[in-house]
């Protein structure tokens, strides 16, 4: 009696929701919490931000401040970050092309979020590398609706 062989262990997808460690194929490996960097001034607008994307199950990093942001970005890559573009020590729209000029960072999707609303702060934002802007104040759904929409977009979908 002959067999077919069957695939390898490696060439088997792993199971939904794990993903292949690299060092051991096919080895599952739980899937990493995915994370969110806000940078974002405003305390009011930093939590309610920070709520959309928990409710998104996205674990949330804060930063007050470009510097802050710089801080928190050197240490690890998000799955998403936010940011606002008034800074109290930093240009968003500087920050953002520093973002997108990082080879460890460029494929991360940003969303502006700020209260400037002419079409000028859009057109800039976005030429700065920013996926989504929204004005503020926003709507927490439609805030939830784009940041899963472009994270689907990323690969990085939360689930």
């Amino acid at each position: 009696m002959s067999t077919v062989p069957g695939p390898t262990r490696s060439e088997v997808a792993p199971p939904w929701g794990l993903r292949v460690n690299a060092d051991v194929p096919g080895a599952p490996q739980p899937q990493r919490e995915q994370e969110a960097v806000i940078v974002e001034d405003d305390p009011d607008a930093r939590r309610l931000v920070a709520s959309c994307l928990r409710r998104l199950g996205l674990r949330v990093h804060e930063a007050a401040s470009g510097g802050e942001a710089t801080t928190l970005l050197e240490r690890a890559i998000p799955d998403l970050i936010c940011l606002d573009l008034r800074l109290p020590d930093a240009s968003g729209l500087e920050l953002c092309e520093q973002i997108r000029a990082s080879p460890r960072l460029r494929d991360v999707p940003v969303v502006v979020i700020s209260a400037l609303t002419r079409p000028i702060d859009r057109a800039q934002a976005e030429f700065a590398g920013a996926d989504e802007y929204m004005t503020k104040p926003f709507r927490a759904d439609v805030l939830v609706d784009s940041v899963r929409e472009l994270m689907a977009l990323s690969s990085v979908a939360p689930s």
